[in-house]
Protein backbone atom coordinates (compact mmCIF):
# COMPACT_ATOMS: atom_id res chain seq x y z
CA UNK A 1 0.00 0.00 0.00
CA UNK A 2 1.57 3.17 -1.04
CA UNK A 3 2.28 6.00 1.31
CA UNK A 4 0.54 9.94 1.15
CA UNK A 5 3.43 12.36 2.44
CA UNK A 6 2.05 15.22 4.03
CA UNK A 7 3.21 18.34 4.52
CA UNK A 8 2.58 20.92 7.05
CA UNK A 9 2.86 24.28 5.30
CA UNK A 10 4.43 27.42 7.17
CA UNK A 11 1.81 30.21 7.42
CA UNK A 12 2.73 32.71 4.58
CA UNK A 13 3.20 36.32 4.93
CA UNK A 14 1.36 38.66 4.12
CA UNK A 15 2.50 41.99 2.60
CA UNK A 16 1.55 45.01 4.90
CA UNK A 17 0.42 43.07 7.26
CA UNK A 18 -2.00 45.19 8.92
CA UNK A 19 -2.91 46.10 12.49
CA UNK A 20 -6.14 44.53 13.15
CA UNK A 21 -8.62 46.69 15.51
CA UNK A 22 -5.56 48.70 17.19
CA UNK A 23 -6.70 50.29 20.01
CA UNK A 24 -5.62 53.16 22.49
CA UNK A 25 -2.48 51.38 24.88
CA UNK A 26 -2.15 54.42 27.08
CA UNK A 27 -4.87 52.94 30.16
CA UNK A 28 -2.31 50.35 32.30
CA UNK A 29 -5.83 48.69 33.25
CA UNK A 30 -6.21 48.21 30.07
CA UNK A 31 -2.95 46.59 29.55
CA UNK A 32 -3.38 44.90 32.68
CA UNK A 33 -6.34 43.15 31.74
CA UNK A 34 -4.96 41.64 28.85
CA UNK A 35 -2.75 39.23 30.92
CA UNK A 36 -4.95 35.99 32.90
CA UNK A 37 -4.34 33.63 35.47
CA UNK A 38 -4.95 29.89 34.00
CA UNK A 39 -7.92 29.30 35.09
CA UNK A 40 -9.43 32.54 33.75
CA UNK A 41 -8.09 31.63 30.39
CA UNK A 42 -9.48 28.89 29.85
CA UNK A 43 -12.89 30.12 30.80
CA UNK A 44 -12.34 32.95 28.57
CA UNK A 45 -11.63 30.87 25.83
CA UNK A 46 -14.54 28.77 26.03
CA UNK A 47 -16.66 31.78 26.17
CA UNK A 48 -15.25 32.63 23.16
CA UNK A 49 -15.69 29.08 21.51
CA UNK A 50 -19.51 29.41 22.15
CA UNK A 51 -19.76 33.05 20.96
CA UNK A 52 -17.57 32.22 17.60
CA UNK A 53 -20.18 29.39 16.70
CA UNK A 54 -23.14 31.36 17.61
CA UNK A 55 -21.62 33.95 15.40
CA UNK A 56 -20.00 32.25 12.51
CA UNK A 57 -16.46 33.31 13.10
CA UNK A 58 -13.73 31.93 14.11
CA UNK A 59 -11.00 32.36 16.84
CA UNK A 60 -7.25 31.48 17.23
CA UNK A 61 -4.89 29.87 20.38
CA UNK A 62 -0.99 30.71 19.43
CA UNK A 63 1.48 28.96 22.10
CA UNK A 64 4.45 31.56 21.66
CA UNK A 65 8.05 30.47 22.70
CA UNK A 66 10.49 33.40 23.49
CA UNK A 67 14.02 33.54 25.15
CA UNK A 68 13.70 34.38 29.10
CA UNK A 69 13.96 38.01 29.62
CA UNK A 70 17.06 39.05 31.38
CA UNK A 71 16.52 38.67 35.35
CA UNK A 72 13.26 36.98 34.91
CA UNK A 73 12.88 33.79 37.03
CA UNK A 74 9.84 30.91 36.23
CA UNK A 75 7.95 32.16 39.57
CA UNK A 76 8.32 36.23 38.71
CA UNK A 77 6.97 35.60 35.18
CA UNK A 78 3.97 32.94 35.97
CA UNK A 79 2.07 36.38 37.64
CA UNK A 80 0.25 38.57 35.78
CA UNK A 81 3.01 41.10 34.91
CA UNK A 82 5.26 41.67 31.53
CA UNK A 83 7.30 44.36 30.41
CA UNK A 84 5.40 47.35 29.38
CA UNK A 85 6.57 47.26 25.79
CA UNK A 86 6.35 44.00 25.49
CA UNK A 87 2.82 43.68 26.38
CA UNK A 88 2.08 46.79 24.06
CA UNK A 89 3.58 45.45 21.33
CA UNK A 90 1.65 42.26 21.86
CA UNK A 91 -1.90 44.27 22.04
CA UNK A 92 -0.65 45.90 18.77
CA UNK A 93 -2.12 43.04 17.10
CA UNK A 94 -5.42 43.51 18.48
CA UNK A 95 -6.78 45.20 21.23
CA UNK A 96 -9.04 42.24 22.01
CA UNK A 97 -6.18 39.81 22.52
CA UNK A 98 -5.95 37.73 25.61
CA UNK A 99 -2.70 35.97 27.06
CA UNK A 100 -1.42 33.70 29.75
CA UNK A 101 1.75 33.38 30.85
CA UNK A 102 3.25 29.93 31.26
CA UNK A 103 6.18 30.32 32.39
CA UNK A 104 9.58 31.99 31.47
CA UNK A 105 10.19 31.02 28.08
CA UNK A 106 6.30 30.12 26.74
CA UNK A 107 3.04 32.01 26.39
CA UNK A 108 -0.24 31.54 25.27
CA UNK A 109 -2.78 33.82 23.34
CA UNK A 110 -6.46 33.86 22.23
CA UNK A 111 -7.59 35.75 19.81
CA UNK A 112 -10.99 36.32 19.55
CA UNK A 113 -13.77 37.14 16.69
CA UNK A 114 -11.64 36.25 13.77
CA UNK A 115 -13.14 36.56 10.62
CA UNK A 116 -11.47 34.46 8.27
CA UNK A 117 -7.99 31.82 8.29
CA UNK A 118 -6.37 34.58 6.44
CA UNK A 119 -7.18 37.23 8.88
CA UNK A 120 -5.51 35.30 11.40
CA UNK A 121 -3.26 34.34 9.80
CA UNK A 122 -1.93 38.05 9.38
CA UNK A 123 -2.44 38.10 12.69
CA UNK A 124 0.63 35.82 13.09
CA UNK A 125 2.77 37.65 10.60
CA UNK A 126 2.40 40.52 12.64
CA UNK A 127 3.00 38.81 16.15
CA UNK A 128 5.98 37.35 15.19
CA UNK A 129 7.08 40.69 13.36
CA UNK A 130 6.25 43.13 16.46
CA UNK A 131 8.81 40.14 18.97
CA UNK A 132 11.20 39.61 16.74
CA UNK A 133 12.30 43.43 17.09
CA UNK A 134 14.76 43.82 20.03
CA UNK A 135 13.52 44.84 23.22
CA UNK A 136 15.46 47.19 25.38
CA UNK A 137 16.36 45.87 28.98
CA UNK A 138 18.66 47.62 31.25
CA UNK A 139 20.14 49.84 28.45
CA UNK A 140 20.90 46.56 26.17
CA UNK A 141 19.15 45.03 23.34
CA UNK A 142 17.00 41.62 24.19
CA UNK A 143 16.34 39.34 20.98
CA UNK A 144 13.34 37.52 22.06
CA UNK A 145 13.48 34.60 19.38
CA UNK A 146 9.93 34.03 18.90
CA UNK A 147 8.80 30.58 17.65
CA UNK A 148 4.82 30.69 17.17
CA UNK A 149 2.41 27.69 17.03
CA UNK A 150 -1.22 28.53 15.57
CA UNK A 151 -4.29 26.47 15.81
CA UNK A 152 -7.81 28.11 14.72
CA UNK A 153 -11.55 27.12 15.63
CA UNK A 154 -12.78 24.30 13.52
CA UNK A 155 -13.75 20.79 12.59
CA UNK A 156 -10.19 19.50 13.86
CA UNK A 157 -9.93 21.93 16.87
CA UNK A 158 -13.50 21.80 18.15
CA UNK A 159 -13.02 22.41 21.81
CA UNK A 160 -10.81 24.72 24.19
CA UNK A 161 -8.12 21.53 25.22
CA UNK A 162 -7.56 20.75 21.36
CA UNK A 163 -7.28 24.12 20.39
CA UNK A 164 -4.48 24.70 22.89
CA UNK A 165 -3.31 20.83 21.74
CA UNK A 166 -3.31 22.25 18.46
CA UNK A 167 -0.69 25.21 18.99
CA UNK A 168 1.69 23.56 20.82
CA UNK A 169 1.91 21.00 18.26
CA UNK A 170 2.24 23.71 15.66
CA UNK A 171 4.92 25.19 17.95
CA UNK A 172 6.79 22.24 18.10
CA UNK A 173 7.01 22.61 13.98
CA UNK A 174 8.71 25.57 14.08
CA UNK A 175 11.95 26.43 13.36
CA UNK A 176 14.34 29.60 12.79
CA UNK A 177 13.42 29.61 9.30
CA UNK A 178 10.58 29.23 9.90
CA UNK A 179 9.26 30.63 12.90
CA UNK A 180 4.87 30.80 12.29
CA UNK A 181 3.61 27.44 11.84
CA UNK A 182 -0.37 26.66 11.52
CA UNK A 183 -1.90 23.70 12.73
CA UNK A 184 -2.52 20.71 10.71
CA UNK A 185 -4.51 17.52 11.38
CA UNK A 186 -1.47 15.39 10.24
CA UNK A 187 0.68 16.53 13.02
CA UNK A 188 -1.95 14.61 15.61
CA UNK A 189 -1.80 11.22 13.55
CA UNK A 190 1.92 12.00 13.67
CA UNK A 191 2.30 12.29 17.24
CA UNK A 192 -0.33 9.30 17.87
CA UNK A 193 1.92 7.20 15.18
CA UNK A 194 4.82 7.99 17.18
CA UNK A 195 3.22 7.32 20.61
CA UNK A 196 2.52 3.76 19.15
CA UNK A 197 5.97 2.93 17.79
CA UNK A 198 7.60 3.65 21.33
CA UNK A 199 5.09 1.85 22.85
CA UNK A 200 5.68 -1.54 20.66
CA UNK A 201 9.41 -0.95 20.98
CA UNK A 202 8.93 -0.91 24.71
CA UNK A 203 7.01 -3.92 25.16
CA UNK A 204 9.27 -5.68 22.54
CA UNK A 205 12.31 -4.86 24.88
CA UNK A 206 10.39 -6.28 28.06
CA UNK A 207 9.37 -9.53 26.46
CA UNK A 208 12.94 -9.96 25.05
CA UNK A 209 11.68 -10.16 21.28
CA UNK A 210 14.76 -6.99 20.10
CA UNK A 211 18.25 -6.73 20.59
CA UNK A 212 21.32 -5.21 19.64
CA UNK A 213 22.74 -6.72 16.71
Amino acid sequence: MSQTNHTIEPIRAHGGLRRLRRGDLSDQRELDSTILTRAKFRTALQTEIERAVQDDLTLLVAAVQIRPLPGQRDDRLTGRRLPDELLERIRSVNDNIRLMIVDASELLLMLPSVRRRPDGEAAVNHLVEVLSAPLSTDGLDHHLTPLIGAAMLGQESPSADLLVDGARLALAESDKLQPAMMFHPYQRVRRERRSDMQADLRAAVLADEIGVA
